[in-house]
């Protein structure tokens, strides 16, 4: 009856069919733990006591340390770690700088003279470093970032960064808390250096916040970085980023 009523049945099907959804893709993601370390102490060879512990034992991680809390002269930065317990642990010559982090295959060992006491740092310190490659958001694509943080519950400040090109999309404070999941998007307006994301000054971005949305100018044409990064308040604290994932959806 459709047919002799001059309804083609192909194209109601056609309009009725659900559109394909864009295709999300995984850019990044890890769940070897950094670590900005509380104040402690270094002995002989990489080997550390932390003065406050942490809420697990990480048998790998990062850990960010100050300049010469290893021996003297040690640069600052992300060293592999392996932890015994939740405060004593053995400090390698293997550093994080930029992508996915890795386990070192044979971790290098420290053949140095502890200096003792060191102090926690309480700069803002960037872990992972994820390269966007030029153009593969889109004109109407968004990126997404998901990190999980366990932090010391206290009311000592706490902060998370993500930011990109130096473009911070979320700020978010972890006092008072244990633990954080914290979430950022930014999508293009149709060019590719025009953006929109949730105001980045808010607790896990996400829900509602009293200030507008965020409108920025990061070129994605271009290649470019984001970086997840965190900042203690006080040197005895410390910040764990337990995991992170890092998602495109182009458009």
């Amino acid at each position: 009856m459709l047919k002799s009523a001059g309804i083609n049945t192909a194209n109601i099907a056609a309009a009725s069919a659900p559109s394909t959804p864009s295709l999300v893709t995984k850019l990044a993601s890890g769940a070897i733990p950094f670590v900005i370390a509380p104040t402690g102490t270094m002995a002989n060879n990489g080997a550390i006591t932390l003065g406050t512990a942490l809420p697990t034992t990480y048998a790998n991680c990062y850990l960010n340390l100050p300049a010469s809390a290893i021996q003297a002269g040690s640069a600052a930065g992300w060293y592999y770690a392996q932890m015994s317990s939740t405060t004593v642990g053995q400090v390698f010559n293997n550093t994080y700088s930029s992508g996915v982090p890795s386990i070192p295959a044979s971790p290098t060992a420290f053949v140095s003279t502890g200096p003792g006491a060191y102090t926690g740092v309480t700069t803002q310190q960037s872990g992972p470093q994820i390269s966007i490659p030029a153009g593969l958001l889109g004109a109407n694509g968004s990126i997404r970032t998901t990190s999980l943080w366990s932090v010391l519950n206290n009311a000592n400040a706490k902060t998370i960064t993500v930011a990109i090109a130096s473009v911070n999309i979320l700020s978010a404070s972890a006092a008072s808390v244990g633990c954080i999941q914290v979430q950022s998007k930014i999508e293009n307006r149709g060019v590719q250096n025009l953006n929109v994301s949730f105001p980045s000054a808010n607790q896990t971005g996400l829900g509602t916040a009293s200030g507008n949305a965020n409108s920025t100018s990061i070129d994605f044409s271009a290649a470019t970085t984001l970086s997840i990064a965190g900042t203690l308040g006080v040197a005895t604290d410390f910040m764990v980023m337990e995991s992170f994932l890092i998602e495109v959806m182009p458009g």
